[in-house]
């Protein structure tokens, strides 16, 4: 059983292969003239026995799931359609994905929506990167964005939650990495730092641009950052202190 939006907004069931809309206090059948009728007694829903649907769809079922999937992260994220689409797809059987939209009619959805729900469009430069809030925290209200030097020409974004740089102080060893290929565009680089617990990596984030790479205490700056993981854990607090403040200029873009 799920509960999904349709495209237009409207409260769709979906109930043993049965897709129902909303109709006062009971849910109808989306199917023209078809009497089937479910209700809900606050905990669950049931299928009324004297009015039964036609034969159920799972591929209509998949279908509706996967377009209702497309829509909502479309809404929430910043991911790109193409990863949006492939991990819904994902989901789906292999008669389902037959069946499903072609890859253009489920891009042109994300880019209504993301043209309709008025989220920020993807900045040519420094001086366009605006966080909002809602994109500065968790979907448990966490703040997220650790710091910012808003620097319109050496611009340094630091992510990790709370619950992260908990997790991260409790880790035995960190493990450390600086990448190219993902960074964003107009960053040089991301450097992450990852810690493992029962297996689970934890990683936090750091966005660097190139002039940060080419000045010689930055870089510095970073190898000190990642020696924090080979020494004792009663002394990794005081010790990014001390870092940061022998960095200061370089971090804040001066």
């Amino acid at each position: 059983m799920s509960l999904i939006k349709s495209s237009k907004g409207n409260d769709r069931l979906l109930l043993d292969g049965f897709r129902y809309r909303r109709e006062r206090t009971v849910w109808r059948c989306v199917k023209d003239k078809c009497k089937g009728r479910a209700r809900s007694d606050g905990n669950t829903f049931k299928m009324y026995q004297d009015r039964v649907c036609q034969a159920s769809d799972p591929d209509e079922i998949e279908k509706a799931l996967f377009n209702y999937e497309i829509r909502t992260k479309a809404a929430e994220c910043h991911a790109s359609p193409r990863l949006i689409i492939h991990e819904a797809r994902f989901k789906l059987s292999s008669d389902a994905a037959i069946t499903n939209p072609q890859y253009n009619a489920s891009q042109r959805v994300i880019q209504r929506i993301r043209r309709d729900e008025n989220i920020p469009s993807e900045p040519k430069t420094f001086a366009d990167i605006v966080i909002v809030l809602n994109f500065q925290i968790t979907i448990t209200n966490e703040k997220f964005i650790l710091y910012d030097n808003n620097d319109d020409n050496r611009r340094l974004l630091i992510f990790a939650s709370k619950e992260q740089l908990g997790f991260l102080n409790q880790c035995e060893s960190w493990h450390c990495d600086g990448t190219f290929a993902v960074a964003p565009k107009m960053f040089e680089q991301m450097y992450s730092v990852h810690g493992s617990i029962r297996g689970k990596s934890l990683p936090l984030e750091i966005h660097l641009k190139k002039e940060f790479l080419e000045n010689d205490v930055s870089r510095r700056t970073m190898k000190n950052l990642a020696a924090l993981s080979f020494i004792p854990p009663q002394n990794v607090i005081e010790e990014f202190v001390r870092i940061k403040e022998n960095a200061s200029d370089v971090l804040d873009g001066k």
